[in-house]
Order: structure tokens, then sequence, then C-alpha cells
């Protein structure tokens, strides 16, 4: 099986043809997940083809990974009923994702170095549904994004109800605000910098959710108090992912990898 070497991040979708232009063939191809459920209205025929032709991406180039977003998971297993579109879709969207469940994830691991979920991963979160514990600094210190994408994995396939809705839990969604308690999918980013699973560790956290006009970073200094995080929901306004190259066990480069001249806005 071929190695790869480069892992490219791409945002949110909710609809968006974007993603075209930014898949590179000779990467992993990471999607953060929300395939549906567009900031502005798009057909629902247009919605569907495009989450189709991103299936079709991910067949044709095994080492794609597609995760879960927490408009996705509403859609499968949660059916919260605050989709922005399209909810008398919703039966014909769950099938959609049954069909090829195979093809989906909650969490990836990039080298062991780079985690990638829809949301990011907090020490509470972690704990409280990991661990069932107080998690120790020693053994936090010990955790890496391969063990931590395994563990989520896991009780994803368990019970997605249980361990990411907020209806078991409200703190679980943002909708119970700042709380380290909000899970992969739903938690934001300013809850996430500062419950880091990760804080004062080198791994890198790369995530969508939470909208911003371009990638943004977070690092304080050394990684030393909260971390290393990249937010790559940006494709409302730009056309850009986060490339990283893997050298010698190492990051090599962080970019951005963005494609000349957007288009307009109703184009998007």
């Amino acid at each position: 099986m071929k190695t790869y070497d480069k892992c490219n991040i791409i945002g949110d979708t909710h609809g968006l043809t974007l993603w075209k232009d930014l898949v590179i063939d000779d990467a992993v191809n990471v999607f953060v997940g929300d395939y549906f459920s567009p900031h502005r209205f798009i057909p629902y025929e247009d919605v569907e083809k495009n989450f189709l032709e991103i299936i079709e991406y991910k067949k044709k180039h095994p080492q794609t990974v597609l995760l879960i977003g927490n408009h996705d998971e509403d859609h499968w297993h949660i059916c919260e009923i605050y989709q922005r579109h399209h909810f008398e879709h919703r039966t014909e969207i769950q099938q959609l994702f049954e069909t090829n469940k195979d093809l989906f994830q909650m969490a990836y691991s990039f080298k062991n170095q780079i985690l990638v979920t829809h949301a990011g991963v907090s020490k509470g979160w972690y704990e409280s549904r990991i661990v069932g514990d107080n998690l120790e600094e020693e053994d936090r210190l010990k955790l890496t994004p391969d063990k931590v994408a395994e563990e989520i994995n896991r009780v994803w396939h368990e019970d997605p109800r249980v361990n990411f809705s907020y209806a078991t839990n409200r703190k679980m969604s943002d909708y119970g605000a700042y709380s380290s308690l909000q899970s992969p999918i739903w938690i934001r980013f300013s809850a996430l910098k500062d419950f880091n699973l990760f804080a004062g560790m080198p791994h890198i956290q790369v995530f969508g959710h939470t909208m911003v006009e371009s990638i943004e970073s977070y690092c304080d200094g050394y990684n030393v108090f909260k971390g290393n995080l990249y937010d790559v929901d940006c494709l409302e306004t730009t056309r850009e992912s986060l490339l990283i190259e893997i050298g010698k066990d190492r990051v090599r480069h962080v970019y951005h990898y963005q494609v000349a001249d957007p288009p307009p806005a109703d184009q998007l």
C-alpha cells in the first residue's frame, strides 16, 4: 500500500463544490464533515449530487478520509431536528449515510502527529466518555493522536447518541455554551483552546465547525500551555485547505493550499 507524506485537510463543505479545486491526488485528503445543511439555500438535488461526488472521489482514492460532523451525525443517528434546510429529505440523507457507512469515521490520525476531527477533542470530554474518570496528567502526556483517534472511533461505533449528542447531556454541544464536556463534533474553538487534550504537547489538532474567514491557527509559544490548533472551516469565504507535510517523523511544512481568484459569492 502506498504511503503519503502529505495530509490535505478540507473544511466543512455544506453543499459547496469548492473541494474539487482543493483535493490533491498524491496526498491524504481529509474532509472534516458537514456535507449537508448549507448556510445559504442550495437546492437539495445539488447538495445530494455534491455529496455523492465526494463519495465517488473517496472510492477512487481510498486514502481519502471522510469524517463526520454534527450535521451529519444529526441526520444519521441523532435526529435532533435543528437542520437549516432540507429537513423534509432527512430520511433520504440518513439512507445515504447508512448505505455508505463503511466510508466514514469520527477521527483520523496522520502519522501519529496530527489529529483531525470535526470540532476538536477536549480533555473534559475525553475524561467523561473515554476514561470515565479524571485523567491523570502523566497519563494525558502519554496520549498520542493514534490512540485518541482509535478511542474516539470506538465509542462512536458503540453509541453515537450517548457519546456525542447533547440529547443525553446538554453540556456536550455548543447549546450548552462554554464547556470542557463538549464533544468532538460540537465543541467551539473558544472552549477547545482552553481545554485542548494535547495542551503542552507537540501534537497538532485540526478541525472545522467554527466558521472563519480563512484558516486560523492558535499556538502559544512552544505549545507550553494550550497547544497547537488549526481551524479550517473557511470555505464560505475562501478557497483554501490546510496542507501538512511530514518528513523524518516530524512536521516539515504547514501551509495553506489556496486556489487563486476565488469565485464570486453567488457562485460558491
